[in-house]
């Protein structure tokens, strides 16, 4: 363990309020603080208005299409 810097224990985290609730936070998507990870798998992506307000988002995904060799078989 480094000790000369501050690290996140868990991801996505709320920062100082996920300290203070002992790392289990009583809402993980809080807009207020930290971090969000967001996945859709029937959302359209092209739409803006599905994706969370939040301060920011570390990661986001969506459903796609397998490859085209796995189509064909």
């Amino acid at each position: 363990e480094d000790r000369s810097r501050p690290y996140i224990a868990s991801s996505p985290t709320n920062g100082e309020e996920s300290i203070q609730e002992n790392w289990v936070a009583k809402n993980p998507y809080d807009v207020h603080y930290g971090d969000v990870h967001y996945y859709s798998y029937t959302a359209d992506c092209w739409d803006w208005t599905h994706f969370p307000k939040t301060r920011f988002a570390s990661e986001y995904g969506f459903q796609s299409w397998p490859s085209f060799s796995t189509l064909e078989r």
